[in-house]
């Protein structure tokens, strides 16, 4: 598998990069993703970005929503200023008999990659700072990090990694479309 960059992320979902989380989930479809990740499937339906914004904004920003697309591999789980995704119980369940890894971002920085297969939590570590590793295997990427402070984005560096440990991968057209979104629980 070759090298997958998201240089085209950062200056095209610049909002999103900025506080949000992406989770990468090998073999599993949108549905099962969803319901792994504790979203209430009843209320799954089709939206794009622009729907969910809308409906988050009408429920005065407390509207707590995952979208989920189907993508090279497995499937992307989209959630903005949401941040489920990086919870070791979801990423546990969600990693059940497969490998799932997210990587997310606050408005203020603070951010997180997290790497977990067949339930349970393999790599962790605060964005910026891969020298702060934890979990049951935390020097298991190691040849893949780059050294702390040596990256131009932790956050996209991250994701490069996610789809590195995940052999799932995505591309602008993936995020232009439709997702599956559903209500977090």
């Amino acid at each position: 598998m070759s090298e997958q960059t998201y240089e085209w992320f950062g200056a095209d979902y610049q909002w999103l990069a900025e506080s949000g989380c992406l989770t990468l989930v090998k073999a599993l479809d949108e549905r099962e993703a969803l319901l792994r990740f504790g979203a209430d499937v009843a209320t799954a339906r089709l939206m794009t970005f622009q729907d969910a914004a809308a409906e988050v904004m009408a429920s005065g920003g407390s509207a707590a929503l995952a979208l989920a697309v189907a993508v090279d591999g497995g499937t992307l789980v989209v959630e903005y200023n949401q941040f489920h995704g990086e919870e070791p119980a979801v990423l546990i369940a969600l990693s059940a008999g497969t490998t799932a890894s997210s990587v997310a971002r606050t408005i203020n920085g603070a951010g997180s990659f997290t790497h977990a297969h067949n339930g349970s939590i393999r790599t962790a570590f605060p964005l910026g700072h891969p020298d702060r590793r934890t979990g049951t295997a935390p020097d298991e990427l190691l040849e893949h990090l780059p050294p702390p402070g040596d990256e131009p984005d932790p956050f996209l560096t991250a994701l490069g990694l996610a789809t590195r440990t995940t052999s799932v991968s995505f591309n602008a057209t993936a995020l232009q479309g439709e997702f599956l979104g559903a209500e977090l629980t």
